[in-house]
């Protein structure tokens, strides 16, 4: 697990397969079985595969302390098997046994096959589960490789250069293609809008995630001064999402259906998502500011961030800093801006002016410095507030090395450069709009390509 964990970003799906569930472990004592499973739990996996032949009790009891003692962080899969084919009333009976006593998030049914249809009736009764949750229905051998293409979580699949370690395996490449195939997956057209945008690398980092797991979407440069240009793009069925950058992050809002509270609190929108035919504006820039200072800030850290600048990505940084629990201080030439920003997010305006005054604030106290001002200031701070080695933070992507992060460098403070918030903003793009975990080393590649990190 521990192997797993540092090699992998995927969720863990522990399973401890009974004999009579095509597995290896004996069902009689079940005892071992449960100390496993317990083992899983106090590792924190994402999933606990819980066999439904289990003793009722021992069910219960684990289930219990699923949900009591570790706060349902992981959550629990139900799963049967059978090998042979199942009809209506026998899928139905399955389902409610790996319902679990109503513990169950998710549902998993696998049964032999006759015939492709016994894939197909497979699917249509767990789809129409009476309790409404998500399911993962497979039928064994290659007869039930259809089964694999028309589910939708869970999948079990191999590597093109592995064999199958089951009948019916397929690997990703060849189970995409099958789902392209039968329309499973349809072709969508992704964009960035905004002005100036020719220089941006979001259509590499994004084109290469779809190239990495062979999915048949573009990603493309869309770019107007006018945010009413897009209305028709956005509303068109070959429309999959976009990402919004300057000057639009503000008013494009008012040509979708929904903002999330988030892009509310933080008035503005950089990703609209498309879901069944509604548009959903999201803020993904927090989380690429927040991501990269989390994991380089102590645990328990108690101090200020600086923001310098007050346009819309300093909103994004401002929430971001709310969220890390510092305590915000905001430096800007005009004042309007900025003493507005202060107030929404709890935070003290200063004057740009007077950064270097040590009256306003201890060095000692500074934690973390994010400039969010163009690179063509090439803004530096007073060498003082560098002294006791904040983390510095310059969300300028181009030039790689700016003189505020040059600065912090001579002074041996560690630092973030830009492109690390456009790969984290835009990670969290992908899963939004995809609702699956992005190929970050492939994305991270196209971006960092041919800057020096």
């Amino acid at each position: 697990l521990t192997l797993l964990r540092d090699f992998s970003p995927l969720p863990i799906v522990y399973t401890v397969r009974t004999i009579g569930q095509l597995g290896r472990y004996s069902l009689i004592p079940s005892e071992p079985i449960i100390r496993l499973l317990e083992l899983g739990l106090r590792n924190n996996v994402e999933w606990l595969d819980i066999e439904a032949c289990l003793p009722e009790n021992e069910i219960k009891s684990l289930c219990t302390k699923v949900v009591n003692q570790y706060n349902h962080r992981t959550k629990i899969l139900g799963s049967l098997h059978t090998t042979s084919s199942q009809s209506e009333s026998q899928i139905n009976d399955l389902l409610d046994q790996v319902n679990l006593f109503g513990y169950s998030d998710i549902l998993k049914v696998v049964t032999g096959a006759n015939d492709e249809s016994d894939c197909y009736l497979l699917h249509q009764i767990c789809q129409q589960n009476k309790y409404n949750k998500p399911y993962i229905g497979l039928c064994l051998g290659t007869i039930g490789a259809t089964s694999r293409v028309i589910n939708k979580r869970f999948t079990p699949v191999t590597h093109e250069l592995l064999s199958a370690a089951a009948p019916g395996q397929l690997s990703v490449y060849n189970l995409t293609n099958e789902r392209i195939k039968r329309s499973l997956i349809q072709s969508k057209s992704f964009y960035l809008f905004g002005h100036p945008i020719s220089q941006s690398v979001s259509p590499a980092m994004h084109t290469s995630s779809y190239q990495t797991l062979n999915l048949p979407y573009t990603y493309s440069l869309n770019e107007s001064i006018d945010v009413s240009t897009y209305e028709s793009i956005i509303r068109s069925d070959s429309f999959g999402g976009a990402s919004v950058t300057i000057p639009h992050k503000e008013t494009i809002g008012r040509y979708i259906d929904e903002v999330d509270s988030t892009a509310k609190t933080i008035g503005a929108v950089n990703t609209i998502v498309k879901r069944d035919d509604r548009l959903i504006g999201y803020n993904t820039d927090w989380i690429g500011i927040k991501k990269p200072i989390e994991r380089l800030l102590d645990d328990e850290v108690d101090g200020i961030a600086i923001v310098i600048g007050a346009g819309g990505t300093a909103r994004a940084a401002c929430y971001a800093v709310n969220q890390l629990n510092l305590q915000l201080v905001i430096y800007n030439r005009s004042p309007d801006k900025a003493i507005e920003l202060a107030n929404q997010f709890n935070g003290k305006y200063y004057d740009i002016n007077d950064i270097a005054n040590a009256s306003i604030i201890d060095p000692k106290r500074i934690k973390v410095i994010i400039s969010t001002i163009p690179s063509k200031a090439e803004f530096t701070v007073p060498n003082e507030l560098l002294a006791y080695k904040p983390i510095v933070f310059d969300v300028v992507y181009k030039p790689a090395r700016t003189k505020l992060l040059q600065q912090a460098l001579d002074h041996h403070c560690q630092i973030i450069q830009g492109a690390t918030m456009l790969l984290e903003q835009g990670i969290q793009q992908f899963e939004l709009w995809h609702q699956r975990k992005a190929p970050r080393n492939e994305m991270k590649s196209a971006v960092f390509n041919g800057i020096d990190e």
